[in-house]
């Protein structure tokens, strides 16, 4: 018997009679993690073949973008490919399949009207076809929608199991550290004695009459470093510093919520208003006593008719209040 031999079938173009010479590239994984990373190489590797095999092309640029397809940030190698083709730098898109291409079926259609109109044609590899073909729009259009149909359906399962951890307490999202935490080897959230100093006196401050720009003023004079490290404070981290109620114990889970899928967009979630929250009571050790922070958002209230800015006290809003300007 002679020896078996296995050779990779290619299928070639679906294309329409025209000619190309500048291909780009269009590769896209949702993170930075080493499977998502290898996921990438493969992409761009396999797709580089595939532009090489054909002698009268040229590769011209490859854009690679590490962001979800459920997202709503912007993906700037994506925008990067539109504004080459409107400028005529390149022919032709080579991307993996529609999945990978546009977060969904209208963004694809409309990415690819506006390539089309730029003499730029998308080509799937996976599908197989163009979309300078007669069956493009309608090909898209399905597998688009069958492809986040199938997204959604992974992703409650994933939200299954994570609601599991939630419910019996085993989620890491439970461990998740904040300023005046850090967490020790096991993983396990312990206090951060320097750091939850500067908690107290946040919290002591306020109900002394500081403002949140004042509390500001005072820990930049102090050269206290804000909690990503830099010499400044946002106002805003102050104020929700004074509203976590993880600093007398207390772990609130989804006080904001993503909505809005597959644009995935972040809101609050007040009184559960969109999603069920969860509450671990004595998750942690506690910075501030519970009477203290109690008193502290009940001063909040009072302030509430005030905003204080850089420019001083501005009356009628709900943030960032003081009864007194210093």
């Amino acid at each position: 018997m002679s020896e078996r031999m296995i050779t990779k079938v290619t299928h070639l173009p679906k294309f329409k009679k025209q000619a190309f010479s500048r291909v780009g590239i269009y590769a896209r994984v949702s993170t930075r993690t080493a499977a998502q990373l290898h996921s990438m190489a493969s992409q761009v590797s396999e797709l580089t073949r595939f532009v090489s095999s054909h002698p009268d092309w040229e590769l011209a640029d490859i854009y690679m973008d590490f962001e979800s397809g459920s997202g709503a940030a912007p993906r700037g190698e994506y925008a990067r490919m539109i504004n080459d083709a409107a400028n005529h730098k390149i022919d032709i898109v080579i991307t993996k399949s529609v999945q990978r291409f546009g977060r969904n079926s209208e963004e694809n259609l409309v990415t690819m009207r506006a390539l089309l109109s730029a003499g730029v044609v998308v080509y799937f590899q996976v599908e197989g076809y163009s979309s300078d073909m007669p069956e493009a729009e309608l090909q898209t259009s399905l597998r688009s929608a069958l492809a986040a149909a199938d997204n959604a359906a992974r992703r409650e399962d994933r939200m299954w199991g994570v609601k599991r951890k939630i419910e019996d307490g085993t989620s890491e999202l439970y461990k998740r550290p904040c300023y005046g935490y850090k967490k020790n080897a096991d993983g396990v959230l312990l206090i951060d004695w320097d750091r939850a100093k500067v908690v107290r006196d946040i919290f002591k401050w306020y109900l002394e009459g500081k403002s949140i720009w004042g509390i500001k003023k005072e820990l930049e004079e102090k050269h206290i470093p804000s909690p990503t490290g830099k010499e400044t404070w946002p106002m805003r981290t102050i104020d929700l510093m004074l509203s976590n109620e993880k600093y007398i114990g207390k772990i609130i889970l989804f006080k904001t919520v993503m909505v809005n899928y597959p644009y995935s967009i972040r809101r609050d979630n007040t009184n559960s208003a969109l999603r069920e929250q969860y509450c671990m009571t004595n998750g942690v050790d506690a910075i501030i006593e519970e009477n203290m922070f109690d008193a502290v958002q009940e001063e909040k209230k009072k302030r509430s008719t005030f905003s204080e800015t850089d420019e001083g006290r501005t009356r009628r809003a709900t943030k960032y209040s003081s009864k007194q300007s210093v």
